[in-house]
């Protein structure tokens, strides 16, 4: 998985409100250690505590549907599948299956787009929240081939933009995406569900 960036600064306000909050359970362990000359307790400090509050929100709490609408970032984890389309060179438009499966925590996403003959990863991830009626997420991508075909020349780099749309419980990614070998074209997507590992 890799880190990905917001537009917005709504991670800076859940870092400083999770290190008040470790500051407090720092302090109260503190004054809860000191009950009995006999009886001690040893108060973590507050940077383990701060590291073990971080490490559970990034991996849980933040998905919490109150904790969620706070701290705005959509949670696309999942399988995704579509079509995506394409002008060949001879004008034809070329429609293809494909599949998106999406990791995902606070801090990191993992993005993984499948076509019948080639596989990328995303490189570089920028989900665009600040406005929470359009939100974007936006990669850089390697390809590779899957096909086993010789010369299949499948490899190359490029990107995606594709666009968030929840409506009727029903979650939409539709965009564009440009690849180095000069080829663009439209991703439609549609959620289906947690894939088996998540």
């Amino acid at each position: 998985m890799k880190f990905y960036v917001l537009d917005s600064d709504s991670r800076l306000g859940v870092y400083f409100l999770i290190a008040l909050t470790s500051l407090g359970f720092m302090l109260l362990l503190g004054q809860a250690s000191n009950v009995s000359e006999y009886f001690k307790i040893i108060a973590p400090s507050g940077l383990m505590i701060f590291v073990a509050v971080i490490a559970l929100f990034d991996r849980y709490i933040w998905k919490w549907r109150y904790i969620n609408s706070l701290v705005g970032i959509p949670v696309l984890e999942g399988i995704w599948e579509g079509v995506l389309k394409r002008e060949a060179a001879n004008g034809n438009i070329v429609e293809r299956k494909v599949d998106l499966i999406i990791t995902q925590n606070w801090r990191k996403m993992s993005l993984v787009f499948s076509g019948e003959n080639s596989v990328s990863q995303a490189q570089l991830i920028t989900l665009y929240n600040e406005n929470k009626n359009y939100v974007n997420v936006k990669w850089v991508y390697f390809a590779s081939d899957k096909s086993g075909k010789e010369n299949a020349n499948l490899y190359g780099e490029g990107t995606t933009d594709l666009a968030l749309s929840i409506s009727n419980d029903k979650k939409t990614l539709v965009g564009s995406y440009y690849s180095s070998k000069l080829k663009k074209g439209r991703i439609s997507l549609e959620y289906k569900g947690k894939s088996n590992e998540q």
